[in-house]
């Protein structure tokens, strides 16, 4: 829900409701802890970031995709989990030379929670981009891919 409502230019607002001694409800603090654990690993498609041309898109497999812009970055939010070791994007063509990487991969600062080292490998068939995905990637509730350079 996040991913979709950053993608569009809105806020998600939490609704955190305390008991009476003070104290946050053990169900809220899981999905608070989840979120926070999410962003720790994908906040870079989503702190700072402004609405794309298109906020969504599909994978092959008609998996939603939202997509964010800080910069000269794209980044597509994969909305799910996906069989296999690669993602087909849609409708998104990428200029020759780009650079693909996982967010939260080894080019973010401290340990990588995926064994990647380098740019991921990608080509275009088409008018839909194929990203071959490292090893350990976590597909919990969503990933994100970073991609620098011209895309259309």
């Amino acid at each position: 829900m996040l991913a979709d409502i950053v993608s569009k230019n809105g806020n998600l607002l939490l609704d955190v409701g305390p008991e009476a001694d003070g104290t946050i409800p053990d169900v809220q603090l899981e999905r608070l802890a989840a979120l926070g654990l999410w962003l720790k690993v994908n906040g870079d498609a989503i702190y700072g970031t402004h609405p794309w041309k298109h906020a969504e898109g599909k994978t092959s497999n008609d998996t939603a995709v939202r997509f964010t812009r800080k910069g000269d970055a794209l980044y597509a939010i994969v909305l799910g989990d996906l069989k296999g070791d690669a993602v087909t994007l849609k409708d998104l063509n990428v200029a020759q030379g780009a650079k693909i990487s996982i967010v939260g991969g080894t080019s973010r600062p401290g340990p990588s929670p995926f064994s990647i080292s380098g740019p991921l490998e990608w080509s275009q068939a088409g008018s839909d981009v194929r990203i071959g995905l490292p090893t350990g990637v976590s597909r919990i509730y969503a990933y994100a891919v970073k991609i620098e350079g011209e895309v259309q």
